[in-house]
């Protein structure tokens, strides 16, 4: 896999910033600057767009969490690109150039093949703290990182002590007469299983005989299932009859407790309500019978007390007439 271009648009201490790696087909690449420039904010952005910024980040001192963005454009040997932006966030961080259009998470997983995160530190990302942990790895004379610094400096130097070391890793998988070796005991494993097959296979006339022996087992089954079917139906009958004898004989009760009320008017079904609305009604009529019995006493006494001028109504006929006479007073006297 080939860097043609890394895109530092929002990260750390760059903003729109291009490192453009596609001129010539050149196998090294130096990005060289003063201290401070930024070198070791560009290989931790070429980190986190392989695989992912960090939760925490130390790269958000410019641009916050959300605005983080850094981008690439890789290609393979036999000439397939990818170009993408890598953005900050739980799920979806993989984008087109586009900064809207998402992209599959796997969608770097051609390109990375087994590489990780720690693995993309140790050969390829190293900073100087590595290089000083290294260094003192190479005095000690151990650790991975001592080796691998040491092999490269030294050539082939160091080939016999890989090849030795190589050996010993085939020792550990397979010896010709050994047991304990991984491969060893899969091979041992391997003809256990196979006794095991051949133990576990039946002649033809076994197969027949097992085959026969189902089949007469099928048929058994098939009449006891059949058997079963009866006996559970008629046990289901048995079960209906023995739940009905119950309400059967409350039924006969209850037909001669009916047949002894055969002269017993039956009532309608809204009776009841219809004799509360009569008793309702028949206590508001005495109420106001009682009502009409005080006010009958009262007009009554009133009637007794009345004294009637016999003198006055001889005089009916005269105040008519001045009645008659009192609109055509009241007329002429306006005229």
């Amino acid at each position: 896999m080939k860097v043609l271009r890394l895109d530092l648009r929002a990260f750390g201490p760059f903003e729109n910033v291009a490192l453009d790696f596609s001129a010539g087909n050149l196998g090294l690449h130096v990005v060289y600057g003063p201290n401070e420039a930024g070198k070791t904010s560009a290989l931790r952005a070429l980190e986190n767009l392989l695989f992912g910024i960090p939760q925490q980040s130390p790269d958000s001192f410019r641009h916050p969490y959300a605005a983080l963005r850094v981008g690439a454009t890789l290609q393979l040997r036999d000439g397939r690109c990818i170009a993408f932006l890598r953005r900050k966030a739980a799920r979806n961080t993989l984008l087109a150039p586009d900064n809207a259009t998402p992209l599959a998470d796997d969608a770097l997983a051609f390109f990375l093949g087994a590489l990780d995160r720690e693995g993309f530190r140790t050969m390829f990302g190293l900073d100087h703290a590595a290089l000083v942990q290294g260094g003192e790895k190479i005095v000690q004379g151990s650790g991975q990182v001592g080796q691998v610094l040491f092999a490269a400096g030294a050539g082939i130097g160091d080939l016999r002590k890989v090849q030795q070391q190589l050996k010993r890793s085939a020792e550990e998988l397979y010896t010709p007469r050994g047991r304990n070796p991984r491969i060893n005991d899969a091979l041992r494993k391997l003809d256990e299983a196979r006794r095991r097959l051949r133990d576990g296979q039946l002649l033809a006339d076994q197969w027949a005989h097992h085959r026969r022996a189902l089949e007469e087992a099928q048929q058994q089954l098939g009449e006891l299932d059949r058997q079963r079917h009866e006996l559970q139906t008629r046990r289901n009958r048995l079960e209906r009859l023995r739940q009905a004898l119950g309400p059967a004989a409350r039924r006969s009760t209850l037909a001669e407790r009916l047949a002894a009320l055969a002269d017993v008017a039956v009532l309608p079904s809204d009776f009841p309500e219809r004799r509360r609305s009569a008793l309702t009604q028949l206590a508001v009529a005495k109420q106001a019978e009682a009502s009409a019995e005080k006010e009958i006493q009262r007009i009554q006494g009133e009637l007794a007390a009345l004294a009637v001028p016999e003198a006055l109504l001889n005089e009916a006929q005269v105040i008519e007439e001045l009645v008659d006479r009192l609109g055509a007073h009241r007329k002429a006297q306006r005229d």
